[in-house]
């Protein structure tokens, strides 16, 4: 909705700009999108990391029934912060149950773990910071203050927070 609604939306929000700082702002404007899009494509890319690798360890490797539907879910899952790894892990945590021995399980919760380990410490801050120009480390950065300053939706505008702010320090100085 945003992306087929943003010039309008746009539009609007510079409205409530004084008139005399407008120009600088419709400036600015054109730059932040494409490092927003940029942005979504690596959130995109992360998902296909999470699905395909996730597929290789539910499918060849512990022969789940249903592999491939629940490396997308878990893939899918990976766009919502906190709640999303949570379920996913739920989700096979159930599925680990069901497993015929208790080493089975085991190993297939450790191959989640580590999947999600390479995840938040490796695939996702150098994808997205490289999606966003962004230093890997600023990612994580963001991720922890957004986190504890707004929680969840903290969680979902970090990245694109800091983009917007790293762009209008570029832009003004």
């Amino acid at each position: 909705y945003f992306m087929i609604s943003g010039p309008r939306l746009a539009a609007g929000a510079i409205w409530l700009i004084p008139p005399e700082r407008r120009k600088s702002v419709t400036d600015l404007l054109p730059k932040i999108v494409p490092a927003l899009r940029r942005y979504l494509l690596g959130i995109f890319l992360v998902v296909v990391y999470t699905s395909v690798i996730a597929w290789i360890g539910f499918g060849p490797i512990f022969a789940l029934p249903g592999a491939v539907l629940l490396a997308v879910t878990v893939g899918i899952l990976e766009i919502m912060p906190v709640v999303g790894p949570i379920s996913a892990a739920l989700l096979v945590g159930i599925v680990a149950t069901q497993q015929a021995t208790l080493t089975a399980a085991a190993l297939l919760m450790g191959f989640v773990l580590a999947l999600r380990l390479s995840i938040d410490n490796i695939v996702g801050p150098i994808v997205l910071g490289h999606a966003a120009r962004l230093h890997p480390v600023v990612v994580i950065a963001g991720f922890v203050c957004g986190a504890m300053l707004f929680g969840v939706v903290g969680l979902l505008l970090a990245v694109p927070t800091a983009v917007c702010i790293k762009i209008a320090l570029e832009h003004y100085y």
